[in-house]
């Protein structure tokens, strides 16, 4: 236990620096009146169940990888939530868009295929199943969380999400939470994307950092991880909506 509320501390104290790590990112946030429009939506997160924990140590720059199963976090259901809340508190109302698992595990899978890569054509099995399921449950605009489409362009950081532990210099070791996924919401009258943000590492691995010594020395890291892990998911989606240009009533 003690083990684990210095690694809570370090988490959040640092956590409220991820609003300004995306007011630099490239995004452009809906008009006033697009806003307005969006009165009703749902949520859809395709992540999966995998964290990282990934060190870059000396010698010779020297990368060693740790995947952890946290199914029992339930990232997915968690996100989703949070932006249903997230809404909520903004005026919008949020429905529960219901898919059949297995339809879209299948799909997901498909997506893998080389060729559908090079023919650009990955996603569109996804997205007609997504606007169908929509139109039919009275859902007009849906948030839709995915896996980058190309995640080697941050070899040391594996998505969706992990820790990443620099311990290049001694005195100064760090951990730090990331995150990597596309982050977008969606028309469905139009099938259009009406807003995107790329999250990735860049982004989110300042908000939250400790010492790296202490996720190393974590004897049960999938319990005592998910807490702050969490909690940083929580401030990430706010960062993510007030980039969109969702508000809160009273926030500047």
């Amino acid at each position: 236990m003690t083990q684990n509320l210095p690694l809570k501390k370090a988490f959040l104290v640092n956590a409220v620096l991820t609003a300004l790590a995306l007011a630099g990112c490239v995004a452009k946030p809906l008009t006033p009146e697009q806003s307005q429009k969006v009165d009703v939506v749902s949520a859809v997160s395709l992540l999966g169940n995998d964290f990282h924990i990934d060190a870059l140590s000396r010698p010779l720059l020297r990368h060693s990888e740790k995947s952890l199963d946290v199914s029992a976090w339930k990232i997915d259901d968690t996100f989703r939530d949070l932006l249903r809340e997230g809404s909520v508190s903004r005026g919008k109302e949020f429905r529960v868009l219901n898919l059949d698992p297995v339809a879209v595990e299948k799909i997901q899978k498909s997506r893998e295929n080389r060729w559908k890569k090079v023919l650009g054509k990955q996603n569109q099995a996804l997205m007609e199943l997504l606007f169908r399921q929509a139109e039919a449950q009275g859902v007009p605009y849906f948030f839709l969380l995915t896996n980058l489409e190309n995640p080697e362009r941050f070899p040391l950081h594996q998505g969706p999400a992990g820790v990443f532990c620099n311990d290049q210099d001694p005195k100064n070791a760090r951990a730090s939470v990331y995150f990597s996924f596309d982050f977008s919401l969606w028309d469905v009258a139009k099938k259009k994307k009406v807003f995107e943000q790329v999250v990735d590492p860049s982004v989110t691995e300042v908000m939250t950092f400790g010492d790296c010594k202490i996720i190393a020395a974590l004897a049960d890291p999938e319990t005592q991880l998910e807490d702050p892990v969490k909690k940083t998911m929580g401030l990430l989606v706010d960062a993510l909506l007030d980039k969109m240009g969702w508000k809160k009533p009273g926030q500047p």
